[in-house]
Order: C-alpha cells, then structure tokens, then sequence
C-alpha cells in the first residue's frame, strides 16, 4: 500500500485498515501496479454492483 498510499483513490477516505485492492479489469491474476486500485469498501461495493444492476455484472 506504500507505493499507492494508504487511501481510498476514488473518495479519499483514509482507515487503511479496511481498504480493499481492487483489480480494475477483473482478473485477479493481472497484478500490475496499474491494474490495482485501492478502494474504501464503500467505493469497492460501488465498482461491483452499479447503480440499477442488482446482479454486479457489467
């Protein structure tokens, strides 16, 4: 968390302890520095499951 910072990069909210990595193009094995964004769980929650698609699918 070092390198990116230790707060959310959307909102900005800062408890490290509960910051969530998230993978933006979803692959999970794709650990580049620039696919990883650190994202509160709020913002995490967001990412996933948009506004008006209950099932979280893009």
């Amino acid at each position: 968390m070092a390198t990116k910072g230790a707060r959310c990069e959307r909102c900005g909210y800062d408890k490290k302890e509960i910051i969530n990595v998230h993978h933006k193009d979803w692959n999970h094995g794709n650990n580049n520095l620039d696919n990883l964004e650190l994202l509160c769980p709020n913002c995490h929650a967001e990412e996933h499951y948009p506004k008006g698609n209950r099932l979280g699918k893009k």
